[in-house]
């Protein structure tokens, strides 16, 4: 039997994400909203609308759920990425743009494991002589049908964000993005989806980076 107060929070939530969205006229609306993805729920950290006349929700989700916040990122000017698509290309031109790093772009690697991608690792840091080596990694896509649910049904991608210090010869640094998609709208192209996952990539490593002690 259904738990009325349960569906009327609900609800009251639902309508006050409506609302919140209606204010907002922006391409890329911060937002602190929850979405149902799976058995999980992530607070949203923005909504992007995209030029398709589609729209991300972009999350960068702790284990429970909640907003993440950015750790402070490792010291380094000198900074390598792999030019593995659309994506890097994009987090590359971010960067570059910024002007925060000095940036080399790396031949793609095909490194799938966690021993490959250590030997990529630390062979980028030989060739490129950076102080830093920022990769994603694709965790899963997972979707979830709400037939009962006010929620909509949706698809979740999902990213592990890492820094590798070659001065440490370790990953030093870890986020998780994940970029969700709502059923029955209008759906953001492929190019459009890595597109938002490279400019917010550059986006919370700017962040990171303007974390560090003085």
């Amino acid at each position: 039997m259904c738990n009325s107060k349960w569906i009327q929070h609900r609800t009251r939530s639902f309508l006050f994400c409506l609302y919140a969205l209606s204010l907002s006229g922006c391409a890329a609306v911060p937002l602190l909203m929850l979405v149902g993805v799976g058995a999980a729920t992530f607070a949203v950290h923005k909504v992007v609308q995209t030029q398709s006349g589609g729209e991300i929700k972009v999350a960068f989700p702790a284990v429970d759920g909640r907003e993440a916040p950015p750790q402070s990122l490792p010291s380094g000017s000198t900074v390598a990425v792999w030019s593995n698509g659309e994506r890097e290309e994009r987090f590359i031109a971010a960067l570059r743009a910024s002007g925060t790093f000095t940036i080399h772009s790396l031949p793609k690697t095909e490194a799938n494991t966690e021993a490959d991608m250590a030997d990529a690792f630390m062979a980028a840091c030989q060739t490129s002589k950076a102080d830093l080596i920022f990769a994603a990694t694709d965790e899963d896509v997972s979707k979830k049908k709400n037939l009962l649910s006010i929620d909509r049904a949706a698809t979740t991608y999902t990213l592990h964000l890492l820094v590798f210090s070659c001065t440490e010869n370790t990953v030093t640094w870890k986020d998780r993005m994940a970029l969700i998609v709502e059923q029955g709208k209008i759906q953001p192209t492929e190019s459009e989806l890595q597109q938002v996952a490279g400019d917010m990539w550059a986006e919370r490593i700017l962040v990171a980076k303007n974390m560090q002690p003085d």
